[in-house]
């Protein structure tokens, strides 16, 4: 557990040295990543099993905003 620890502070270092006016979390890398494959076009199917979704129904939603 002291690595998840360590990569949490590391993102949160990270937004405040950034100057982000909220608190930076590790779970959005996650979100940023998703967000840029879609963005770059990849499919829909793909990111799906590369960030672990069982059901896509809900991502196409947040996919149209890209």
């Amino acid at each position: 557990m002291q690595i998840l620890v360590t990569v949490a502070r590391m993102v949160e270092r990270a937004g405040e040295a950034a100057g982000f006016k909220f608190k930076a979390h590790a779970h959005m890398l996650r979100h940023a990543c998703g967000f840029a494959l879609a963005n770059k076009g990849h499919d829909t199917r793909a990111l799906q099993a590369y960030l672990g979704h069982r059901n896509i129904q809900w991502r196409r939603g947040r996919l149209a905003i890209v």
